[in-house]
């Protein structure tokens, strides 16, 4: 996932993705230096600072990038994703993280993909385990 911000910095990632109990997964940027490189930075054109993250997570199934370390890594869960996009969103609203344009951006689109597997899938299944989305259900002050 590709994270841009003005606001975020390295350590940030690194306490979203404890904070959603997640890990990372080589980016493989490292692989020419020969060394695992969990987070990679570059300088985006419109923001201050860029990141490249992949999680590996709790759900059942391999991550779809897989590290030259070794194979076997799970991938993170759609809400595992979501923990950890919101702890970003909670220090820059205005980020723009992987597709979403900003926190309000990313609070519509899961609420509308929540809302369609809860209208498809039964509780108990696996979408219905791993779509809650549970940032939804926080508060947030109004601006004066």
């Amino acid at each position: 996932m590709i994270i841009r911000s003005n606001q975020l910095t390295r350590k940030d990632i690194g306490d979203a993705a404890r904070a959603a109990r997640v890990n990372f997964i080589d980016t493989n940027a490292g692989y020419s230096r020969g060394y695992f490189e969990p987070i990679r930075e570059f300088t985006p054109k419109a923001y201050q600072s860029g990141f490249e993250v992949f999680l590996t997570g709790s759900s059942p199934y391999a991550a779809a990038h897989q590290s030259l370390q070794g194979y076997g890594e799970k991938a993170a869960t759609w809400d595992e994703w979501g923990l950890f996009i919101e702890y970003l969103y909670d220090i820059d609203p205005a980020a723009r993280i992987g597709h979403y344009t900003g926190r309000e951006n990313f609070r519509q689109v899961t609420r509308a993909e929540r809302d369609r597997v809860r209208s498809y899938h039964d509780p108990a299944t696996y979408y219905g385990r791993t779509h809650k989305a549970p940032w939804l259900d926080r508060i947030y002050p109004v601006a004066a």
